[in-house]
C-alpha cells in the first residue's frame, strides 16, 4: 500500500471543542438510543443529517452528531486533531466502544470510499507498480488529490508527440508558461 505518497490531512471535520452538555440533553440523547438486547451497536432512533445519514442532536451549542455526543458522556472529551472512527461502519451506531478517535487520514483510509479503495491500489490499470517513485500525487481543479502513474503518463505522452505533434507544442508551451507564472 502507497499511503505515503497521500497528502497529509491535518484538519478534522469537526472543531474539537468539548461538547456543552447537561442534564436534560443527556436525558434526551439517552432517550433516543436503542440499546437493544444481545445487540453490540447501539441504534440511533433521534433525527439524522441530510447529506451524511449520520444521526444527529440539538444540544446547547446546536446541532451535533449523536456518535460524538455518547464518546463525550461516556468517555470524555475527543483528543484534539482526532476524528471518531465507526468501526462497526454502522452510521446510526452510538456505542463508543464502537468508536476509536483516529486521525481524518485514518479514518478515510478505514473506510470503503472511493478514495480509500484507490489507496490500497498497488499497481495502475495497466499493471504498473505503483511505487512512491513511480507515482505522481496530482490536484484537480476542485481541490482533491489523485494519483497517476509515472510509466503511463510517459507512454501517453509519447504517443501523443507522434499522433499530434502541433498540439503537443502548444501543450508544452503553455504548461511551461504556466510554471513561470507560479514562479516553479
Amino acid at each position: 500500500m502507497v499511503i505515503e505518497t497521500l497528502p497529509d490531512f491535518n484538519t478534522t471535520p469537526h472543531e474539537a471543542l468539548p461538547l456543552k452538555l447537561n442534564e436534560e440533553v443527556e436525558r434526551r440523547f439517552w432517550s433516543k438510543v436503542d440499546k437493544g438486547k444481545g445487540r453490540e451497536c447501539w441504534l440511533w432512533l433521534g433525527g439524522r443529517t441530510a447529506t451524511s445519514g449520520y444521526g444527529r442532536m440539538n444540544t446547547l451549542d446546536g446541532y451535533e452528531v449523536a456518535h460524538r455526543i455518547s464518546y463525550t458522556i461516556l468517555k470524555g472529551t475527543i483528543p484534539d486533531g482526532q476524528t471518531l472512527d465507526h468501526l462497526c461502519r454502522n452510521k446510526l451506531c452510538v456505542n463508543p466502544a464502537h468508536l476509536e478517535p483516529v486521525s481524518l487520514k485514518e479514518n478515510i483510509l478505514r473506510g470503503i470510499a472511493p478514495s480509500a479503495k484507490n489507496a490500497e491500489k498497488i499497481f495502475c490499470k495497466r499493471g504498473h507498480e505503483l511505487t512512491t517513485e513511480n507515482t505522481r500525487i496530482n490536484r484537480r481543479a476542485d481541490g482533491r488529490f489523485f494519483r497517476s502513474c509515472k510509466t503511463c503518463e510517459k507512454i501517453v505522452a509519447a504517443k501523443w508527440r507522434v499522433e499530434d505533434p502541433k498540439r503537443w507544442k502548444q501543450y508544452m508551451k503553455d504548461y511551461h508558461a504556466q510554471r513561470k507564472r507560479e514562479g516553479k
